[in-house]
Parts: structure tokens; sequence; C-alpha cells
């Protein structure tokens, strides 16, 4: 990533595994794999743009919202889909219905029910 690419980015890296989010040069937010609970489809219908974006949770109750608006979303979901099973079908989980905002749980660990 140059110094210059102001858009978010995402990719999965370390060891343990971690989906990392950052925006800019010095702003990132991660989630640890291993620790997700739950992950969650959202989709907001405005005026302007629609928007999708899934929410990963963790046992200690770190969340962190990815966009399909951020850099490399298609990848790192093709990546997710191994580990969350489900997931990969976002799009059509979360119906655009107009001017209305749409929740759905797309993967819970076993043994977990689907309250938030």
């Amino acid at each position: 990533m140059s110094w210059t690419s102001w858009g978010t980015r995402l990719a999965i890296e370390g060891s343990p595994s971690r989906l990392v989010r950052r925006a800019g040069l010095f702003w990132s937010r991660w989630i640890e794999l291993d620790r997700v609970t739950q992950v969650v489809a959202n989709n907001t219908d405005a005026w302007t743009h629609d928007c999708i974006w899934l929410t990963l949770t963790s046992d200690d109750r770190r969340m962190l919202q990815i966009s399909e608006f951020d850099s490399n979303f298609k990848r790192v979901i093709e990546q997710l889909a191994t580990q969350f099973p489900g997931i990969e079908r976002y799009a059509e989980a979360v119906p655009a219905v107009p001017l209305e905002y749409t929740r759905l749980v797309l993967w819970v660990a076993p043994g977990l029910s689907q309250s938030v």
C-alpha cells in the first residue's frame, strides 16, 4: 500500500490469523479469526447508495465491521468462507429493501445461540 492510498484495505495476516482493516497509514483494527463467535450481514439502502457490510464479533466482545467498499473485500470473503461457512452468500442474505436497514446472522460458532 502506498502512502498516498487513503481508502480502506482488508487483509488476513499473522499467526494466529487475524483479519485486519486498515485506513490510510496510521489507523487499523483487527480481530483474531479463531476467536470469532458470530458473523452478521447488514445492508443499508439509502437515497445515495446501498452498502453491505459484515460485522464479526469475538468471544471478548470485540467487533470488526468490513464493507463491500473496502479494497480486497471479495477475496477476503472467499478466504473467510472456509472458516465461516455460508458467509459467501452475504449479498443474497440481506436483500436491499428500499430505504431500510436489513440484518441477518450468517454464522454462529458451534454451541452458541444467535443472539447478539
